[in-house]
């Protein structure tokens, strides 16, 4: 950690001593006092905080960077926080992360056949450097400190975007199905391949996005470690049998009218198939095919939509999947895009100035493989006091019983200084009720802001209270 720490800070000081009269220099400092009860002061509280920097510069020619990163302070110990360092030059991008969720993008293919990803949690680092090759395609290669190995050659001919990709993934213990057999990998690499073309333009009045990938794993014999179930450490065998996996995936988004899109995908993996990125829907999934099919059509003030997936299972002991999605939003006004009109993220929604409402079902199997209502939910938003006051109520069931039902508003108490978001949400079953208030409040002209949190949770099982005031000063 400090030699990563010293060679950063030697490569910010050496490239703003080459263009020192172009710097740019900011950042923020955010200071925070938790403590688990509502009674100021009432019981022993933590102090943390975090230091964060933003800096760059340019000479004016070849060599552009800039750096952002920082410090936290939390339980008496400095924590180096998430940073990004980034190189511009005429012939080369290079990127330098890492620490805490840090994210400087992803390189690779579609369907997690090949992922360079760009997250780092706390801990680990990564690097890329980026080459462009005339003008026919870039060149990426990037390294993690978790021993990860990723290239992408990326380049366009004509109207197709073209892209060629290979990894390699350490792992330690790791338990898969081959065959009848559980093999579980102490140690060695998977290395991924995969190609992918990608074709995106009018076809007379519609739009269409095509893609086409297919990816190779790899495993060499001396990669590869058998282990029965019933085995110690001390009994590892060394596998006797090269093995490898195939894996495709084909999709297309096509607009039919203004109204009314399309889209559909395919992906298949044979027995010994592994996606570089093994969570998420949209992946190869060994030994199974699995289709999706989705329509919407929207119009100015409604929108509908249905999406279905079909896994077929080639195991016998494994069972074929069905799900059915269906959705509904109707909005009284168009000043927010039918994505934004539910979206909490920066408060988006609260930007509305007009009444919405959204309803959505999925169906599926259950434990006893029988196709049935899995669970709904209804959201609904408006504004309720003209530029100051947003409301936002929804509701979800889920079979079983389970139910939720929540309120939450937004308050531009004093425009541009202080805002009130008070919340109530009510889950399992009515047993658990979570209220909180959060706000902020800018203090005088400047940009300095203080924050404050108060949170109750009334569960018989796992009461709690929070109270947590911060401030941050940015310069």
């Amino acid at each position: 950690m400090r030699k990563v720490l010293i060679i950063t800070l030697a490569l910010l000081l050496a490239f703003a001593g080459s263009a020192m009269a172009e710097v740019t220099f900011g950042g923020s400092f955010t200071g925070k006092i938790t403590q688990p009860t509502l009674i100021p002061f009432g019981e022993e509280f933590t102090v943390d905080g975090t230091l964060a920097l933003n800096v760059g510069a340019s000479d004016g020619g070849a060599l552009d960077w800039s750096f952002s990163g920082g410090f936290g302070f939390a339980d008496g110990k400095l924590v180096p926080a998430k940073y990004l360092l980034t190189l511009k030059d005429d012939y080369f991008t290079a990127l330098a992360w890492g620490h805490d969720n840090a994210w400087a993008g992803s390189i690779g293919t579609d369907f997690a056949m090949v992922v360079g990803s760009g997250y780092t949690p706390q801990g680990q680092h990564g690097a890329r450097i980026i080459v462009p090759i005339q003008d026919v395609a870039n060149f990426s290669l990037q390294a993690g400190s978790n021993k990860t190995i990723i290239g992408e050659l990326r380049g366009n001919a004509g109207e197709v975007e073209w892209v060629l990709a290979a990894s390699q993934y350490p792992f330690g213990e790791y338990t898969h199905q081959y065959g009848e057999k559980p093999y579980s990998y102490k140690s060695g690499s998977k290395r991924n391949v995969a190609a992918q073309a990608n074709y995106a333009d009018y076809v007379g009045d519609m739009y269409v996005d095509f893609l086409a990938a297919v990816g190779l794993t790899l495993w060499t014999e001396a990669d590869v470690t058998w282990l029965p179930p019933d085995y110690t450490e001390s009994e590892a065998v060394p596998g006797d049998e090269t093995v490898t996996g195939m894996g495709f995936g084909f999709k297309a988004d096509v607009d039919v009218t203004d109204e009314l899109s399309v889209n559909a995908q395919v992906t298949h993996g044979t027995e010994n198939w592994m996606s570089d990125w093994e969570d998420g829907e949209v992946r190869v999934v060994p030994q199974k095919t699995i289709f999706w099919l989705g329509s919407t059509f929207s119009e100015q003030f409604f929108q509908v939509g249905a999406n279905g997936r079909f896994a077929l299972a080639q195991l016998e002991d494994d069972d074929n999947e069905v799900s059915l999605g269906v959705f509904a939003n109707y909005r009284m006004s168009d000043a927010l895009g039918y994505g934004d009109l539910f979206n909490l993220t920066g408060d988006v929604w609260a930007t509305n100035d007009a009444p919405a409402f959204g309803v959505g079902a999925n169906f599926g199997e259950h434990e006893d493989k029988k196709f049935d209502f899995l669970n709904a939910r209804v959201d609904l938003t408006a504004p309720l006091v003209e530029d100051v006051v947003w409301g936002k109520v929804y509701g979800s069931y889920a079979a079983g019983g389970d139910f939720g039902a929540g309120f939450l508003a937004y308050v531009d108490a004093i425009p541009g200084k202080l805002v009130l978001k008070p919340q109530v949400d009510v889950s399992g079953k009515g047993q658990t009720i979570n209220v909180q208030l959060n706000g902020s409040y800018v203090i005088g002209e400047s940009d300095v802001a203080l924050g404050f949190k108060a949170q109750k949770v009334f569960d018989e099982e796992e009461p709690s209270s929070e109270l947590t005031v911060s401030v941050t000063v940015p310069f």
